[in-house]
């Protein structure tokens, strides 16, 4: 019956490593590993979302425009990675 408390707590524990290793030098000492502890961050935020919308912490209204950023976020994402991965070295060619 509380289910927003358990998505809301999984979101918090989750992002405990997100922000330890939110600097330069986790960041160089991670390499690789580091983006994809990284990558965790969008589905972390559906989690969110669905705790304030489960919890009804939010009006609806604000509560779907915050799924719906998050939806546009990991579109996105997908889009670019099926598309040549990362590139935010170089414009997005059309």
């Amino acid at each position: 019956p509380r289910a927003y408390l358990l998505a809301g707590l999984s979101a918090l524990v989750l992002l405990a490593p997100l922000v330890l290793t939110s600097n330069a030098a986790s960041r160089t000492a991670l390499g690789v590993a580091w983006r994809r502890l990284h990558r965790l961050a969008l589905p972390i935020a559906v989690l969110a979302a669905a705790h304030f919308m489960l919890s009804r912490a939010l009006p609806p209204r604000e509560s779907l425009v915050h799924a719906a950023l998050i939806a546009l976020a990991l579109a996105a994402r997908v889009l670019i990675a099926r598309h040549g991965g990362d590139r935010t070295s170089r414009p997005l060619q059309m």
